[in-house]
């Protein structure tokens, strides 16, 4: 709990601060799910949104929303009734949920043989240290989100020498799978634009066949 709990501190000292002082982590304003598919046009949430702790979302009879937590890798089937975001799930009334649990990167779940921290990466010819990543993707083929200004970017393989690879972004959203860019296990990529950067690894058992938008999530 203490390793995880300076794990989370590292990342956020806002929320760092919040939670060591009693304060619940919902203060802290940071997201905790994000919406991977609703089968209605709303004007509240939308495919991809990002959702804070005590978000409510009411669903009609025949509404579906898929949700998946960042912290617990928890994926919520939701049909119908009244959602309430959670930290690592949601409150559900009134309605029925499917859940199961998706590859991603977790303090909460630590998956048996992770071998993300064990990967020794050939030095580039310059002799640079490579920088840590900032999250590890368990997909081949990831989705990288931006801000809706954003048009285009720049990702640049780190540990090997690669042609670089241009990304168009709409409503700034770039999907991989969409332009048929695979990308290679255990490499380490940074995505630009302008002053904002990202540096991703890609797991050693990342899939060509995962779906899951929280698997494949990289947010700069």
């Amino acid at each position: 709990m203490i390793k995880a709990t300076f794990t989370f501190c590292a990342r956020s000292l806002i929320a760092c601060v919040l939670l060591l002082s009693g304060v619940p982590l919902a203060a802290a304003g940071e997201p905790s799910a994000i919406i991977e598919d609703v089968n209605a046009q709303r004007s509240d949430v939308m495919l991809m949104d990002m959702l804070e702790p005590g978000k409510v979302i009411l669903l009609d009879a025949n509404e579906k929303l898929v949700l998946s937590y960042l912290m617990s890798c928890r994926q919520e089937t939701i049909t119908g009734g009244k959602v309430t975001v959670g930290t690592d799930k949601s409150t559900i009334s009134e309605g029925s949920v499917v859940v199961k649990v998706v590859p991603c990167e977790s303090d909460m779940v630590t998956a048996s043989g992770n071998e993300a921290g064990a990967i020794v990466f050939r030095a580039p010819r310059n002799d640079r240290p490579l920088p840590k990543p900032d999250k590890t993707i368990f997909s081949l083929y990831p989705i990288i989100k931006t801000d809706p200004a954003t048009k285009n970017a720049i990702l640049v393989r780190l540990d090997r020498d690669e042609r670089e690879i241009r990304i168009r972004f709409v409503n700034g959203i770039a999907d991989l799978r969409k332009t048929n860019t695979k990308l290679n296990r255990r490499a380490l990529y940074r995505v630009t634009s302008g002053n904002r950067e990202a540096v991703f690894l890609i797991h050693a058992k990342a899939k060509s066949s995962e779906r899951s938008v929280l698997s494949r999530f990289v947010v700069f």
